[in-house]
């Protein structure tokens, strides 16, 4: 089992806030772009009755008033952007064979089509 400490997303630090529940939070306070903290949870489960692991990530970045407006008070959540990523496998599947899988999520998430969608909100044609 890894240890919980700080992680880097973008150079962004998001401290250790605990595990409750077999869910590990960090957490980025004072976020100066959006004005808020922003989360990352992880949670690994398995294997289920069904012989399946299950690993969730999600990035949740609320952005946060900064100032009073005709809208809302400063502190208010105006929205936010989540990302949730799960992971699915088999309890029979070898590291090797998981190894494999996740090198081509993080080609996935580092390629121009991905890029594209999220940059642009460009779907693929």
């Amino acid at each position: 089992m890894a240890s919980q400490t700080a992680l880097t997303l973008a150079t962004r630090v998001y401290n250790p806030a605990g595990t409750q529940g077999g869910v590990s939070t960090w957490r980025h306070p004072e976020d100066v772009v959006f004005n808020g903290t922003s989360m990352v949870t992880e949670a690994v489960r398995g294997p289920s009755r069904d012989g399946l692991y299950r690993i969730d990530f999600k990035i949740d970045t609320p952005r946060v008033a900064s100032g009073a407006s005709a809208c809302a008070c400063p502190g208010t959540q105006l929205d936010h952007a989540q990302t949730k990523l799960e992971t699915i496998f088999p309890a029979s599947w070898t590291k090797s064979m998981r190894q494999e899988h996740w090198d081509r999520v993080q080609s996935l998430v580092a390629s121009a089509v991905a890029t594209a969608a999220h940059d642009d909100l460009e779907g693929s044609w």
